[in-house]
């Protein structure tokens, strides 16, 4: 049984979206609360400079029970494959036409191991020409371990002639070279995708194993370097860069190396002893991934009874796992329910109170519903916990501006661009002045912003609301 990074860059590379953040955007604009409550999306509108209050919403909203689980189940072996069976035979049945949903069910098959059945589903999803990567690398992937190469490097190259790429592609189609012997061929696609992906490790791990071969060593341990800097050391990484190092005659530095290879088989042998822990870990990890990709499937297709069923199973399996909260409210967002959102994003900030953005977020649905009191105090509370950061301050700000507080509004612009000199910071600023009736001010705050850089979107938008101004 496979872990869990393989399969959520996989679902990435299809295209699933596995959890829809609602997010107040910390520069933009706040609209008053609609009445009706049934406002989709915290950071769309028009620029709103209101002097006034906004009106409460007519709705009262009152607090809900959500009835989340908050200690995960017992894994059950048996019990809880099997249901992954069932969910991959049910999303193809479901949505036949989606290759999402093909591509989600392979990858139940290949993580519990149905190899064949895996192979037939993502081949069936590779007929349908998915608009993503991810069915090719993974079909490849089962390809490249029945030493199917050239088959891989194929299928992969036909993938990338459709305009498709991912940094799971390159890897592989990197790797299926190197196991034909193609070196020269890996080395450059290794680190033409090195350019592309540079912040992903297992490109520059198979780049310096490549280069290692090609006797570039030098090469091979930056590349190797680079990988442990962003994912942190393993024992493949270590076993090549004290390879890499004695080649080079730097016995002693290979040396130390290697003592902190010893240090890690010891503790993985340690974690082997607790296979079963492992085991079960494992498959709560997969099966919380693949029903909340899932979730997601059903919520595009507008079934949000079963999408919110899958998430809530997904909860009970691991109930600490974040995503699941956003793609509920998600759910509860396009059903309208506005109060069952608020409950969520205040039980997102108890369980994560160091993010800003769950402040902003908590804040966004509050001023939606009616309760700017509320939005106020959980801005307010996240810029004393982020002294120096400008998104709770940017924020609040906005919500000081549509409050009619403009005093307010305009001090704390000041203090973001004391942290930012950035064009959404001067922007902020204008509108603050321009709220106030000042409109040279506003005039030679997006002067400085176009110093920045004249181009900017926002620059646009800001012009065309001086213009409405105009008398």
């Amino acid at each position: 049984l496979q872990t869990g990074r393989i399969l959520m860059l996989s679902l990435a590379g299809a295209g699933v979206t596995i959890l829809a953040i609602v997010l107040m955007t910390p520069l933009g604009d706040l609209e008053e609360p609609e009445v009706s409550g049934a406002r989709t999306d915290a950071a769309a509108g028009s620029t709103n400079l209101a002097t006034t209050a906004p009106t409460p919403a007519s709705v009262a909203f009152r607090p809900v029970e959500l009835n989340l689980p908050t200690e995960a189940e017992e894994i059950e072996v048996q019990r809880h494959q099997h249901e992954l069976l069932e969910l991959a035979e049910g999303l193809t049945a479901s949505y036949p036409e989606d290759t999402d949903a093909w591509h989600v069910a392979s990858q139940i098959y290949s993580e519990l191991k149905k190899t064949d059945l895996a192979e037939a589903t993502w081949r069936r999803c590779v007929d349908m020409a998915p608009g993503a990567a991810g069915p090719y690398v993974g079909l490849a992937r089962l390809w490249v371990a029945k030493g199917m190469e050239e088959s891989a490097v194929e299928l992969l190259l036909d993938a990338r002639s459709a305009g498709l790429n991912s940094a799971e592609l390159v890897t592989q189609l990197g790797t299926a070279y190197e196991n034909l012997g193609r070196l020269d061929d890996a080395e450059e696609c290794l680190r033409q995708g090195s350019e592309l992906f540079q912040a992903d490790p297992d490109i520059w791990f198979a780049l310096g194993r490549v280069q290692s071969q090609l006797a570039e060593f030098d090469r091979a341990e930056q590349s190797i370097r680079r990988s442990i800097a962003i994912a942190g050391e393993s024992e493949p990484s270590l076993f090549t860069l004290s390879r890499v190092l004695v080649r080079q005659q730097r016995t002693a530095e290979a040396a130390e190396v290697r003592d902190r290879l010893a240090q890690l088989r010891d503790s993985s042998k340690r974690a082997e002893d607790r296979f079963q822990e492992s085991y079960e870990r494992a498959l709560r990890d997969i099966a919380y991934t693949v029903l909340l990709a899932s979730a997601s499937l059903a919520e595009k297709h507008g079934d949000l009874d079963r999408a919110e069923q899958w998430v809530r199973r997904g909860m009970a399996i691991f109930p600490q796992g974040l995503k699941s909260y956003m793609s509920l409210a998600s759910i509860y967002r396009k059903r309208a329910n506005l109060a069952a959102v608020l409950a969520i994003h205040q039980r997102l900030l108890e369980l994560q109170p160091d993010n800003i953005i769950n402040y902003t977020n908590l804040a966004s649905i509050a001023f939606q519903v009616g309760d700017a009191s509320l939005a106020e105090q959980t801005l307010q509370q996240a810029v004393a916990r982020d002294a120096k950061g400008v998104v709770a301050r940017a924020s609040l700000a906005r919500l000081y501006l549509v409050l009619g507080r403009v005093t307010d509004a305009k001090r704390l612009a000041a203090e973001v661009l004391e942290h930012s000199r950035s064009v959404e910071a001067y922007v902020l600023l204008a509108k603050t002045y321009e709220a106030g009736g000042e409109s040279e001010a506003a005039q030679a705050a997006l002067a400085k912003a176009r110093e920045i850089d004249p181009g900017h979107a926002l620059l646009g938008a800001a012009d065309a609301s001086q213009t409405r101004r105009v008398p």
